[in-house]
């Protein structure tokens, strides 16, 4: 059975499966189990410093053994800051035991992530269901 989590403000809601959503402005992230040791993070809007805390605090509510992919299909910036956090939470996962991949098929987005080198680090895949697989 899988349980969402609905995070609004200061309240949550727990529902049939897990799924947290958080908002800050044009941005938000959407985490969501999609089966037992694989969670899904898809991110929308700008990932900068001011909006790279909630990316940490939606990463951190999974845990570091799991398979953990950022979905950056719907990111439309991304700055050194957005870099740092995956970094971190790439190395935390390796550390103990679980993995981490990202999804980036924009052309502007993906340059981004291979500029900062980041496939010697993470995954990078062009669908959800290539990371997925």
């Amino acid at each position: 059975m899988r349980q969402v989590t609905r995070c609004s403000g200061t309240t949550a809601k727990r529902f049939a499966y897990t799924r947290v959503v958080t908002r800050v402005g044009e941005f938000g992230i959407t985490l969501e189990t999609v089966s037992e040791g694989t969670v899904v993070a898809t991110v929308d809007g700008e990932l900068d410093l001011a909006t790279c805390p909630e990316l940490e605090q939606a990463m951190a509510q999974a845990s570091l053994e799991d398979r953990l992919v950022v979905d950056l299909e719907g990111c439309t910036f991304l700055d050194s800051s957005a870099i740092r956090v995956l970094v971190e939470r790439a190395r935390a996962s390796r550390e103990a035991g679980g993995s981490m991949a990202i999804v980036a098929s924009g052309s502007g987005i993906r340059r981004v992530l291979e500029i900062a080198a980041l496939e010697s680090l993470i995954e990078l895949h062009p669908t959800r269901e290539a990371a997925l697989s």
